[in-house]
């Protein structure tokens, strides 16, 4: 899909600003809750180069490069503001010498290009996510108590049964959606060395979930990665495994490629474009941010979401941008997890709305918080037209395989048999 750029509604979407000037110039601020970015985001090469500017001014290094722009962060940036190479610099920023990182302070401190828009709105959204490309959780068995047969414990619920695994900052699945399997296949076509290096002797087994159909009859891919699961020692390994690969700048590329596809994030943030150019509108930073926070998180269908932003339109044809969010958030709305998603939609246009918020908006916000989009200095002020969705994925499998007789054995019928404990809803 090539770049739209939409000049209808340009001009609606510059004048039909919810954010306050004097917020236009924050790169990063810590509001009410601290930002994540993960270990390899822009906060976290902020926060090596604090530590070292600092002790070049004879002040204690004092946070931990963890990616978290918290209260930690902000008290460095102050104190580096009054080292002597910062005060000129930084004398006509008082949001800097406040602790915010702000354009001015992010040429001061980092120089050349800065976070893009696409990197901030995916600060908020990693910190909602609260994950990394680090990390990955095997999703078999989560009953409490957890299941263990050889202390008498046989009964094993899985919360997704269809999702044997995730990993990284979007919840890439090895399960139906195969997003693991799309993610590792691409990283081996292009440097295998790596997957070999990350999982060593399992490493064969990792390229075998390639070739395994999922909700077939045999329910092959369950099955296998059943077994690798129900052996303590190789579950270890593929979890420090994948925490290796994640280091690898390669492999975080190919990941964040994978999802700007059309057939992922990068089409649901499509539908929302499309939604917005069908009412004529240009979506603004903050429009961005909303959209890629909910597809992050849920499935759009772009009749609901049109006919959302068409009736607040006909309601207020000059509705500031805000209102447009808020019209999506209240009247599209998924069926579960309703409270926790409109806490995190609340986070994209609470800036405009101040203090015009109901009580279930405000207490979702808080519940789920306390983020703003001008704490990653998203604004209504300035158009963003700058996204394009990758190509489609081809997901299919040319040539599957079959199981062998030790790999269903290796997985328990109990963990096939999953149900829910006693007593569990």
């Amino acid at each position: 899909m090539k770049a739209r750029k939409w000049a209808l509604g340009l001009l609606a979407a510059t004048m039909a600003c919810g954010s306050s000037p004097g917020l236009a110039d924050i790169v990063y601020r810590f509001g009410q809750a601290p930002l994540f970015d993960g270990r390899y985001g822009p906060v976290a090469v902020v926060q090596t180069r604090i530590n070292e500017e600092l002790a070049g001014c004879g002040k204690p290094a004092t946070i931990t490069v963890d990616g978290v722009f918290g209260p930690g962060t902000r008290n460095a940036l102050r104190a580096l503001a009054t080292c002597p190479g910062y005060v000129p610099k930084l004398a006509n920023d008082a949001d800097a010498r406040a602790g915010s990182l702000t354009t001015t302070y992010w040429d001061a401190l980092i120089g050349g290009e800065r976070p893009s828009v696409d990197q901030r709105a995916r600060t908020l959204m990693l910190t909602y996510e609260n994950t990394d490309y680090t990390r990955m959780e095997w999703n078999f068995c989560q009953s409490s108590p957890l299941y263990n047969p050889s202390a008498g414990r046989n009964v094993c619920f899985s919360n997704d049964p269809r999702s044997y695994l995730t990993w990284g900052p979007n919840g890439a699945t090895g399960g139906g959606g195969r997003e693991v399997q799309l993610v590792l296949a691409m990283v081996d076509r292009t440097s295998p060395m790596l997957i070999d290096q990350a999982f060593g002797i399992e490493a064969s087994a990792i390229r075998r979930t390639f070739q395994l159909r999922d909700r077939d009859a045999q329910r092959s891919l369950e099955t296998y990665l059943c077994g690798v699961w129900a052996d303590a020692s190789r579950r270890e390994a593929w979890r420090q495994g994948f925490n290796a690969l994640g280091r690898a700048p390669d492999v975080r590329a190919a990941y964040d490629n994978l999802y700007r596809s059309s057939s992922l994030d990068g089409g649901k943030i499509a539908t929302f474009i499309q939604a917005y150019s069908d009412n004529g509108l240009t979506p603004t930073e903050a429009d961005y941010g909303f959209f890629k926070d909910r597809s992050a998180h849920t499935s759009p269908s772009l009749g609901p979401i049109r006919t959302a932003i068409s009736q607040a339109l006909a309601a207020d044809r000059s509705a500031p941008r805000w209102r447009i969010r808020q019209a999506i958030a209240l009247n599209v709305r998924p069926g579960s997890q309703r409270a926790d998603r409109l806490g995190r939609d609340v986070a994209f246009y609470i800036d405009g709305a101040g203090d015009r918020l109901s009580q279930e908006e405000l207490s979702a916000w808080q519940q789920r918080g306390r983020l703003r989009a001008s704490d990653a200095g998203l604004a209504d002020t300035r158009p963003f037209t700058d996204f394009s969705a990758g190509p489609a994925l081809e997901t299919g499998i040319a040539q599957p395989e079959n199981l062998t007789d030790a790999e269903r054995r290796a997985c328990p019928q109990a963990v096939l048999d999953t149900r829910r404990p006693e007593g569990r809803p």
